[in-house]
């Protein structure tokens, strides 16, 4: 079926598309956006006081109907009972886009502040590029605020890591050999991933072999205190925000170990919502522990940017690929 979105097509059009009937929470906005109101809203609205990119949004939002217009690409990785009994768990899930081949797999963490998962820039536009480099591509949806309080948001990523990996051979995807693309919160949630205590190791899962970090809040010892360090904190820990052990065992720069996996990390050295302090942080403990990193600062004063396409980290996320694939070929990933 074609399917052609605009930037001029009003958000609440896409909800009705073929394909979405039940899953609309998948495409990232299940609780809307503070002072947006998206049913009179287009793309390009959404766009411009957001400070995303219409059309990438289009373009990515195209792909996805498309796809879930032909075929199931929706799967649950809380079985039903899970989801029936624990209400924090009914909106997750994975959005599946395979190659047709056999191939490594790319998990997608679109970020949101723990408030929400805003795959709506962060995810979907990055599919088809993936999908053409010859990876097949999961979209996360994992739970956020009120159900939001650690490790929840992890349980789901190694819940789903474990799906995927259980079904490869449904999915045609090779089971040990994947990364983790996140961004902001999602770069946080990534991040926590690739540590032994937080991540892939207590759950008894495959470790990923290459992490990409796009602007990734990491720090919950930032020192600024910022709102957004504020924020954090409250969904992440609630009536625990004030506890420092707690700060400090879900601040990944003081969790990176030797066996930390190889990270292509970048970020607007003036983002205005997580500091670029915190891609430094992680760069200097992957740097000290001699990990595989491609550290990317590039000049702006945006967070959120998504793909980039036609600003200073364009190109990004095939820079990120050819660094996976690099590592892979010098032994620093699988």
């Amino acid at each position: 079926m074609s399917v052609k979105i605009e930037r001029s097509t009003y958000f609440k059009d896409v909800l009705k598309m073929p394909g979405l009937s039940g899953r609309e929470y998948m495409v990232g906005l299940p609780d809307g956006m503070p002072g947006i109101d998206l049913e009179k809203m287009t793309l390009k609205e959404i766009g411009d006081v957001a400070g995303w990119d219409a059309d990438s949004m289009a373009d990515g939002l195209t792909y996805l109907m498309e796809k879930a217009s032909a075929e199931n690409i929706f799967y649950d990785y809380w079985d039903e009972e899970e989801r029936r009994q624990h209400p924090e768990k009914r909106e997750t899930g994975l959005a599946v886009f395979l190659t047709g081949e056999k191939s490594k797999f790319i998990i997608l963490v679109a970020g949101g502040g723990y408030r929400m998962v805003c795959s709506l820039v962060e995810s979907y536009p990055y599919v088809k590029r993936l999908n053409e480099m010859g990876y097949s591509v999961f979209v996360l949806k994992y739970r956020t605020y009120p159900y939001a309080a650690m490790p929840g948001p992890i349980e789901d990523l190694a819940r789903a890591v474990s799906y995927i990996t259980s079904h490869a051979g449904q999915f045609n995807v090779e089971a040990t050999n994947y990364a983790l693309c996140g961004a902001s919160a999602g770069g946080h949630l990534a991040a926590a991933f690739g540590t032994k205590s937080l991540g892939y190791q207590k759950y008894g899962v495959e470790k990923p072999s290459c992490l990409f970090l796009a602007y990734p809040f990491i720090s919950y010892m930032d020192i600024g205190r910022t709102d957004t360090v504020n924020r954090m904190l409250e969904r992440a820990f609630g009536e625990r925000m004030h506890d420092e052990d707690l700060w400090r065992q879900y601040s990944i720069e003081e969790q990176v170990d030797e066996q930390y996996p190889p990270v292509f990390l970048w970020q607007c050295v003036g983002d205005p919502v997580v500091p670029s302090s915190h891609s430094r942080m992680m760069a200097e403990a992957l740097k000290e522990k001699q990990i595989p990193c491609q550290y990317e600062p590039v000049e702006g004063n945006v967070h959120g940017w998504g793909v980039a396409d036609h600003t200073s980290a364009q190109g990004w996320l095939l820079r990120a690929v050819r660094f996976w694939e690099q590592c892979a070929r010098d032994g620093g990933g699988k």
